[in-house]
């Protein structure tokens, strides 16, 4: 360009302003013809250049795009099973609440669950009617203010079960009936029981309150009877009976 093109446009240029021109037609095309060839021949050369570097920097960096390109999919797929097992877990958590609710809305025991502050996380429907209050006025109280009892024969305070299964991580049963009074102010006698509840670490997260009617079995021998032997909580035999009975077998055993 700077030996060829430029020169004759100069000599063009100034050539104009005078009307003489030094260089006929023909050598003009010739000289752009040229110039512009240069040009084509430049451009080929930076294109060829740079299609050798991209392809240099392709073939380089290929196992880095691979493993980039695996690196994704295989985060893909984790966050897909993630969110697959985070939905199956939600999904069972679900089910396994709804199943408690209906087990203990069925039961014939009042319950109340808190946190460690004692504040009230559940009332069954037994536990909304033995104390009065709703489940949707109760939730978010104090226990204190929900379940107010005090000792039948001593009168005045009496020792808070939850608090004290809270405090010393074990199931407390105070043996003897409490008065409990309602939310109307109306007071029943009532026999009731506190377990701790543990979070997956094993740590106290809160308590259940088990409590009933002692007034209606009064008049039922039999379920005095039943409750003498079995555990208030979940039904089971206690640990005197289950002993008496396995006495019971091993004696027989002997005479056999």
């Amino acid at each position: 360009l700077e030996d060829g093109y430029y020169p004759v446009r100069r000599q063009v240029m100034l050539a104009a302003r005078h009307g003489v021109y030094p260089v006929d037609g023909p050598s003009w095309i010739r000289s752009a013809t040229q110039a512009i060839d240069t040009l084509s021949g430049i451009g080929r050369t930076v294109s060829q250049e740079t299609r050798a570097r991209i392809d240099g920097i392709v073939a380089a960096n290929q196992p880095r795009l691979q493993a980039l390109v695996l690196l994704l999919a295989l985060s893909s797929f984790i966050t897909v099973f993630g969110l697959y097992k985070t939905h199956a877990a939600a999904r069972m958590l679900s089910r396994q609440e709804e199943l408690a609710d209906v087990t203990l809305s069925i039961v014939g025991d009042g319950v109340i669950t808190t946190d460690t502050s004692q504040i009230v996380r559940y009332l069954n429907p037994v536990a909304e009617e033995l104390t009065g209050w709703k489940a949707d006025a109760a939730i978010g109280r104090p226990l204190a203010e929900i379940y107010r009892s005090r000792d039948t024969f001593a009168g005045g305070e009496r020792v808070n079960p939850v608090a004290q299964c809270i405090a010393e991580n074990r199931l407390v049963t105070l043996g003897r009936e409490a008065l409990l009074t309602r939310r109307n102010g109306e007071e029943i006698p009532v026999q009731d029981s506190a377990t701790p509840m543990h979070d997956p670490n094993g740590r106290v997260r809160g308590a259940v309150l088990v409590f009933y009617d002692a007034s209606s079995l009064r008049h039922a021998p039999h379920l005095l009877s039943y409750h003498a032997r079995h555990d208030p909580l979940t039904g089971l035999l206690n640990r005197r009976e289950f002993e008496r009975r396995l006495d019971e077998l091993v004696a027989s055993a002997r005479e056999v």
